[in-house]
């Protein structure tokens, strides 16, 4: 998990704050959804949080890391790190017993490995077409991003190579990082992750991403929507925001951030993911330097 970080509030006035924000919310959700399928919010966080522990040695190896850096090509299973069951439960704060029943099925299935030292995902999972076709699709998105930022002049368009020539496997480690220090942030603002996408689906159910202007109340049905989550279970989390002063219910749905106090939180989490797309952008320029190994 990251540590606290002095990063100082946007100026909510700024056009460019806002549009960052808008494209943010909903990258970020597009990300989840691409990752999940079928599935729950829950288990690709999982996934990438395991898998982000099992690489530990290629993060601290900018050779490594363009070595296994494209689609063909990845850690063998003797060099990845296993992470306790215990340590995933705290990083994400999810109760112990849902990672450990989640890791059993996945063991079970073939998903997963479970060694005397924690559990790792293996090669040959990661070097499968089905999930070669959803790092396919997660980066293709970045990308698209990477163009929406470079629009609003939010980031300077790559130099030659950048990320154009990083390989597809490298990017989207570097994007499943990312992901992980969003999941960080909504953890610290909303209590846990489930949370924490139920406000950024309010967010864009409302107003299509911004958390300013017209006050249009979103329906439970519509976040859901949004979410691809069951009406109860959001109408629960949607319950939860408001205790947080997060979200306030009116006549005709939900708000989100409607009490001052949730503003200062707002702004550090946004400032900081200000932070984190500057960084993941020259990450990337930097695996698409020239003598990269590329897709």
């Amino acid at each position: 998990m990251i540590g606290p970080r002095t990063i100082p509030s946007p100026a909510w006035d700024q056009p460019l704050v806002r549009e960052v924000a808008g494209l943010s919310l909903r990258f970020v959700l597009d990300i989840s959804r691409i990752s999940r399928g079928d599935g729950d919010i829950i288990g690709p966080l999982l996934m990438t949080a395991i898998l982000d522990a099992n690489q530990a040695i290629i993060h601290r190896d900018p050779e490594l890391n363009r070595l296994y850096g494209d689609a063909r090509t990845a850690l063998p299973d003797d060099l990845r790190r296993p992470i306790s069951i215990n340590a995933l439960s705290k990083s994400l704060r999810l109760p112990f017993e849902t990672v450990r029943r989640r890791i059993v099925g996945w063991a079970e299935a073939g998903v997963c490995v479970r060694a005397a030292a924690g559990v790792y995902v293996p090669q040959a999972v990661v070097t499968s077409p089905a999930y070669l076709a959803v790092q396919a699709a997660r980066v293709a998105r970045l990308r698209a991003m990477h163009a929406d930022l470079v629009g609003v002049g939010f980031i300077r368009p790559s130099p030659a190579g950048g990320l154009a020539q990083a390989g597809v496997r490298a990017a989207d480690r570097a994007l499943g990082q990312y992901m992980l220090r969003t999941c960080d942030q909504l953890i610290r603002l909303a209590a846990n992750p489930v949370n924490g996408f139920v406000f950024l689906g309010l967010c864009v159910a409302r107003s299509g991403g911004a958390l300013w202007g017209p006050r249009r109340p979103a329906p439970v049905a519509a976040v859901a929507g949004e979410l691809g989550m069951p009406d109860e279970t959001v109408r629960r989390r949607l319950l939860a925001l408001r205790e947080l002063g997060l979200a306030a219910h009116r006549p005709r749905g939900w708000l989100p951030a409607a009490e001052a106090r949730a503003w200062p939180q707002l702004g550090g989490v946004l400032a900081y993911n200000e932070a984190d797309l500057r960084r993941l952008f020259a990450r990337l320029d930097d695996l698409g330097a020239p003598g990269a190994i590329c897709a």
